[in-house]
Formats: structure tokens, C-alpha cells, sequence
């Protein structure tokens, strides 16, 4: 797994960054411990969707940002997320063909539009030399997530920018997003890895309103209200 990472002193910050994204992507969950069923893998594509966010914004400013080091203990660090779970994880067949997280379409169109963004915003991540591995432990998954999640921080205490510039960009990724119940997902998810999509879903759950209602129904009584959609009050993420 080293080839991904060469030496520090070969590897620049932004070539870190997209290989990093590119090697997260290759990373498959276990159907057999129906990990996809308590939102991993939903959870995994918004601390990408935010490292994507972040990287944006960089490009967007000074792009000489992208010719600094982070100091030589961080990039171990980063590189050991990867790295150091290997024992656990088995090498999964490179023709193994992806396999959905959810049969679910509000989930499925969800995770779709979190990697239509990412892969908008992550065109030029180029890693050349991939391993799909299969996470069958939840703990595992866990720390990968989390630890990733700590990272980004890291990036962003490094490298500042507004708060309103990254907070746009997560109200962009969740523009389209109107059901109710994903919006529910993503902030239930996004609780311990991006406090700015899980702040902005929030907000956008106020603004949609968990009840919604049709005033009255052709001649039905003058109280008559019909509720649509999804206006339970304790939703949470996928089960």
C-alpha cells in the first residue's frame, strides 16, 4: 500500500489531498454485517464531500496554498488512517461489481447526489494505483470515518477561510435535496464528522417544515386536513 503514499518530501499537499480522496473511494462495505443499513457509508461520502469542500476552496483562493507541507507528523497520520487498519480488512476481487447500500431510493439518491458533487469538485484526483478493500468490522469503519474526519479538521485549522465560503458550498450540496427523511439522514450523520452540513440540513428542515398540510379536501369536513409526506418528529438515519 506504500506506492500510494510516497515520501513526504515527493508529495505535495494537493496531490496528498486527491490521492487521498481517490483511495477513500475504493473502500466497499460488507454487506454480510449490514453496515449500509446504520449509515456508514452515507456517513463516509459527506467527510469526503467535505474534504471536497475544503479543497475547493483552496482552488478557489490562493493556489499557492497547494505548494505547502503539513508538517511530517500530520501526513504520517493521514497516511496511517489508511494504513494501519489494513490487518482487518480483506482484499476484495478488482471485478467485484459495487454493490448499492440500500435498496432504498431516498438513500440511493442520496448518496448519489453527495458523489455527483464530490466528483465534481475532485476531477483531477489521478491515483494511478487503487486496492478495493472490504471493511467488515464496524469499529473499523468507524475509526476510518472519525479519523478522517479529525484530518480535515486539521486541514482547516491550516489552511483558513471564511466560514460563509464552506457554508455556501454545503448549502449547494444539499440544495437539492427536499425529502424530508434524507435530510433527516444526512444530519444525523453528519453530527460527528461536519458540523456545517449538519447545521445546514437542519436549517433547511426548519425552513421545509416536518408538517405539511392541504387545507381542505374537496367537500370533506371544514376541519379536514390530509398530511403529505414524511412528518414524523423523530426521525433518524438509515436503520
Amino acid at each position: 500500500m506504500d506506492e500510494s503514499f510516497p515520501k513526504i518530501s515527493e508529495r505535495n499537499l494537493s496531490l496528498l489531498f486527491n490521492h487521498c480522496v481517490a483511495l477513500s473511494s475504493c473502500i466497499r462495505f460488507a454487506q454480510s454485517l449490514k453496515l449500509h443499513y446504520n449509515g456508514l457509508p452515507l456517513k463516509l461520502d459527506i467527510v469526503k464531500c467535505r474534504l471536497g469542500r475544503w479543497g475547493t476552496a483552496v482552488r478557489g483562493g490562493s493556489n499557492q496554498l497547494f505548494d505547502y507541507y503539513f508538517p511530517e507528523d500530520s501526513l504520517e497520520m493521514m497516511r496511517m488512517i489508511f494504513q494501519g487498519r489494513q490487518s482487518n480488512w480483506l482484499t476484495n476481487n478488482h471485478q467485484t461489481a459495487y454493490a448499492g447500500m440500500s435498496s432504498d431510493p431516498v438513500s440511493a439518491h442520496l448518496r448519489d447526489r453527495l458523489y455527483t458533487v464530490t466528483e465534481e469538485r475532485l476531477f483531477e484526483a489521478d491515483l494511478i494505483w487503487k486496492i478495493l478493500w472490504t471493511i467488515y468490522d464496524k469499529k473499523d469503519a468507524e475509526l476510518l470515518i472519525d479519523g478522517c474526519a479529525v484530518h480535515i479538521d486539521e486541514l482547516e485549522k491550516y489552511i483558513k477561510f471564511d466560514a460563509r465560503v464552506l457554508r455556501h458550498m454545503a448549502i449547494e450540496e444539499v440544495e437539492e435535496v427536499r425529502q424530508v427523511q434524507a435530510l433527516h439522514w444526512i444530519q444525523a450523520a453528519a453530527q460527528t464528522v461536519d458540523s456545517v452540513l449538519e447545521d445546514v440540513a437542519k436549517q433547511k428542515l426548519d425552513k421545509l417544515g416536518i408538517y405539511n398540510f392541504v387545507g381542505r379536501v374537496g367537500s370533506m369536513t371544514p376541519n379536514a386536513n390530509l398530511r403529505i409526506g414524511d412528518w414524523g418528529k423523530n426521525r433518524t438515519g438509515p436503520q
